[in-house]
């Protein structure tokens, strides 16, 4: 069983700063042409996660402590 956790309101917002700031290194990752792409896929990955976490912290949700994307988009579309 994968554990959770719910967030304050407020963390919502700091997981998206946090999030475009990894989104910015990935950026910045990709312009330099000695860094392995990897890399900068990493950063984008955790971008997307913690901005999709951000949303299930905005609608108090439990948040997933995961880094699987598929696990915490699932938690985003609930089946009925």
């Amino acid at each position: 069983m994968t554990k959770e956790r719910i967030f304050k309101l407020p963390y919502a917002r700091e997981l998206l700063a946090i999030a475009k700031n990894d989104l910015l290194a990935a950026k910045a990752l990709t312009a330099n042409p000695q860094v392995r792409y990897e890399t900068a896929f990493f950063m984008l990955q955790q971008s997307v996660e913690k901005a999709l976490k951000a949303v299930l912290v905005a609608q108090s949700q439990p948040v997933p402590l995961v880094y699987d994307l598929a696990v915490i988009i699932d938690r985003l579309n609930p089946k009925p």
